[in-house]
């Protein structure tokens, strides 16, 4: 048996993943193949390049039309077809999608589908392109879904329950968890004393700073809080083109600490100097970090979150105010002052942390491939 997983592009965060997944695999004497791409110059994620022996990579073609990025992954055809299960990702642009399934009576492969179901930054739920997607749902012989729910939506659209893997979608936390245990309390007070932090009333925002994660929103939101907590702060972690603008806010307000791109242990110093973290945008794997580092997260009801929103609504590791600042505002200080609640949302931040191991995602992904290639296993 031969498994093929197709990605448009290869993260870093997924690496680790699929080294899991063929570890996996190769136990139980099926062949596995990652074919990946690499993004639009300029874009993100980006694709790293890894030297594994299952792993090819191959040149994405991407055709501008209109609007619409269309994406040619064709030269790949031939290395597909003689699988026994594809694994591809739920994106309309991907043309190859399209042959597989018109070849897929004649070529007696399975496809399974990996996704979130639908776009969940889609500005219009009813437009074309949503509407494609609904049709396409049920040509899939599986689901990998993101989160429960994404398979919920998936059933209320039809598609069996035993014919869905719920995978937990999450990345490689073990490094993460790993230089959380090891950071030190007085290298936390050194942090804390450096940028002049209070416990209690330090936050900390971890993302791109770009408008769609509405980095004004919270520097606004940071200075209206300020007033109510004299001794709060706000860090920010992460790049991208609203810099300058966190740097003028911080040039005027020594409170504000960008301290850019942080990895390792220096950014786990960052989170446990930290109390909570603001996300006023959109919502996507930030949400794993902020419960692994038992971390409440404060987000607004926006419509545009990641599948992963679902982790802060079913395990209550978060507070979600309406979209209006004053409401946000007005959730981050009651939070704050609040240390019955916030010790209530860090608790339940403990108790599900665990379940963010790659291991349980990798092993679920496994356990759906097998049943795929053989249905007896799924009675």
């Amino acid at each position: 048996m031969k498994v093929t997983i197709v990605q448009r592009v290869l993260p870093e965060y997924r690496v680790a993943l699929f080294d899991e997944i063929q570890r996996i695999l190769a136990h139980e004497s099926i062949d596995f193949l990652l074919l990946y791409g690499q993004e639009i110059k300029g874009t993100t994620p980006v694709t790293v390049k890894i030297q594994r022996t299952w792993a090819q990579q191959y040149k994405n073609l991407y055709v501008k039309l209109g609007k619409l990025t269309l994406v040619l992954q064709l030269k790949i055809f031939i290395t597909l077809i003689r699988s026994d299960l594809i694994v591809i990702e739920q994106a309309n642009r991907l043309l190859l999608n399209y042959c597989l399934f018109l070849l897929k009576p004649l070529c007696k492969y399975k496809i399974a589908y990996w996704g979130h179901g639908y776009n969940h930054q889609a500005k219009n739920q009813h437009s074309f392109s949503e509407k494609i997607k609904i049709q396409l749902l049920k040509k899939s012989d599986w689901w990998f879904s993101y989160t429960p729910g994404t398979t919920y939506y998936l059933t209320t659209h039809g598609i069996a329950l035993n014919k869905i893997t719920t995978l937990r979608n999450t990345i490689d936390t073990r490094q993460f968890v790993n230089d959380l245990t090891v950071t030190s309390n007085a290298n936390i007070i050194a942090f804390s004393k450096k940028y002049n932090l209070t416990a209690g009333q330090t936050a900390i925002y971890c993302g791109g700073l770009t408008k769609a994660k509405e980095i004004d929103f919270l520097l606004e939101a940071a200075l209206m809080i300020k007033k109510q907590l004299p001794h709060f702060s706000l860090i920010l972690l992460g790049s991208g083109p609203e810099q300058q603008v966190v740097q003028t806010h911080a040039d005027k307000n020594s409170w504000i600490i960008p301290l850019g791109n942080l990895y390792g242990q220096e950014k786990a110093l960052a989170f446990k100097s930290a109390d909570c973290v603001l996300m006023p945008g959109p919502v996507g794997l930030i949400a794993i970090d902020a419960i692994v580092a038992e971390k409440p997260i404060v987000i607004r009801e926006l419509e545009s979150h990641g599948p992963e929103i679902a982790y802060i609504e079913e395990y209550q590791t978060g507070l979600c105010s309406s979209l209006a600042i004053a409401d946000y505002c007005q959730t981050v200080i009651e939070l704050m002052i609040d240390n019955k609640k916030m010790l209530a949302i860090i608790d339940n931040c403990k108790k599900h942390k665990q379940t963010f191991y790659i291991e349980h995602m990798a092993t679920s992904f496994c356990s759906g491939i097998k049943k795929c290639l053989n249905p007896l296993l799924n009675v």
